[in-house]
């Protein structure tokens, strides 16, 4: 059997049939396939898998998560869609910051940071890949989290009104109509 991706299933090469397979405790479909690709934590090669129907590459030792940027920002919005809010997470660590991965893509440094959702996560990420990798079970508390906290726009504060004084023939004139012609540009024949 071969690794679909795009379908997150298995496909018999003899006769076509589709094998989906059970998600792991941790929501991931392991396709069986490797992906030729490094884990840049434990250095074994990753399996193909799915989270949601989304590809991504997977490591069956650190069960850490490489997936693409779009991929990505689809997931989270899918498994906050879902719901179930965390009223509050822990900061992230400092020393998460101090970790240096390559990327499993292109083999550069990968740039580690706080995620910048909400600010309770370090992840490391390849911007010339557009890929992310994630620790075990990090896209869980990515999706959990709450939102971050934006405080309500405050309007503009209004300037002193200032009244214009109506023009001296407005002010003798009890017509409206005849206001509006005017300032359109229309003026009675005389």
């Amino acid at each position: 059997m071969t690794a679909d991706r795009a379908h997150a299933c298995l496909v018999c090469g003899y006769c076509r049939y589709r094998h989906f397979p059970a998600p792991d405790q941790d929501g991931v479909q392991i396709l069986d396939a490797g992906t030729g690709k490094l884990c840049p934590v434990c250095q074994v090669e990753m399996t193909a898998a799915a989270v949601e129907g989304i590809p991504a590459d997977h490591c069956r030792k650190c069960r850490g998560l490489l997936i693409e940027l779009p991929a990505f920002s689809r997931l989270v919005a899918t498994l906050r869609a879902r719901g179930g809010r965390l009223p509050s997470l822990d900061g992230a660590d400092p020393k998460d910051l101090e970790r240096r991965l390559d990327c499993p893509v292109c083999g550069q440094r990968m740039d580690t940071h706080v995620y910048g959702g909400h600010g309770n996560f370090v992840i490391d990420n390849c911007p010339r890949c557009l890929v992310n990798f994630l620790d075990h079970n990090e896209i869980r508390r990515i999706a959990v989290a709450p939102e971050p906290s934006t405080p309500e726009p405050v309007p503009p504060a209004r300037p002193p009104s200032r009244r214009r004084r109506k023009r001296k023939e407005e002010d003798a004139s009890p017509d409206i109509l005849a206001i509006v012609l005017r300032r359109l540009g229309f003026h009675r024949a005389a």
